[in-house]
């Protein structure tokens, strides 16, 4: 299993709006084989405001097959364009657990 985090700086107004599109983006990335794990928004420290997604994949191979499916997909482009103004900057990293995480 590994994970994807997708943390999204937002603009000053867009963490409100992005916020009212969690569950639909929640729903895109499940029907691309993506299990949403956690939603987050930073409340102190280091990002105060950023959003961190988390989802997990089986593997790389699933991962790279969902990012493919994604691409050329109607409704994810149509979600893209509802949002990407409220995005100032989105990093993404791939995580794998540690032996000892409750995460595997």
């Amino acid at each position: 299993m590994i994970y994807v985090q997708v943390r999204i700086k937002c603009t000053p107004d867009g963490g409100a709006v992005l916020q009212k599109e969690m569950a639909e983006y929640n729903k895109l990335m499940a029907r691309e084989g993506g299990t949403p794990i956690a939603n987050f928004v930073v409340r102190v420290g280091s990002g105060t405001g950023d959003q961190v997604h988390l989802f997990a994949y089986d593997d790389m191979a699933a991962y790279a097959a969902a990012m493919d499916k994604m691409t050329g997909d109607a409704k994810w482009a149509a979600f893209l364009k509802r949002v990407g103004s409220v995005a100032s900057s989105v990093d993404i990293s791939i995580l794998r657990p540690l032996p000892e995480s409750g995460l595997q």
